[in-house]
């Protein structure tokens, strides 16, 4: 049974996630670790939704468990993209508005081998099948 502190520690191992994202989706252009630092901070600073915020509306269209993600920007577009597994072994990646809150887009993978590589994913980020 989960409690509220697994809630926070999942949290704040998801914010690590998009810092981490962030940091490794930086122009090639960018040529220390201190000035990626920096663009993942400046995207962060940008965001008016919060990770917490932009997991919770993820999981009201696609229940399950967000297992992974990544603050990103792309075409002019701030947007959280979120891994999520279902209870029935798919997993979903559904992108959130960073500045509206508002679903983006929504993608399912039902196929087998999305099946697997959900399985993998979630191993990779420290969460078990149930």
């Amino acid at each position: 049974m989960k409690g509220p502190g697994m809630t926070g520690l999942l949290l704040v191992g998801m914010l690590a996630a998009v810092t981490f994202g962030a940091w490794a989706h930086a122009d090639a252009k960018r040529e220390s670790p201190r000035a990626e630092k920096e663009h993942a901070a400046r995207l962060v600073e940008k965001a008016h939704f919060t990770l917490a915020q932009a997991v919770e509306t993820a999981l009201q269209q696609t229940p399950g468990r967000a297992f992974q993600a990544e603050l990103e920007q792309e075409d002019g577009t701030l947007a959280y993209e979120i891994k999520i597994a279902r209870t029935d072994q798919t997993c979903a990646t559904v992108r959130v508005d960073a500045d509206s809150g508002k679903i983006l887009a929504s993608e399912d993978q039902e196929d087998q081998d999305s099946r697997k590589g959900c399985s993998e994913q979630q191993e990779e980020n420290g969460e078990e099948e149930e």
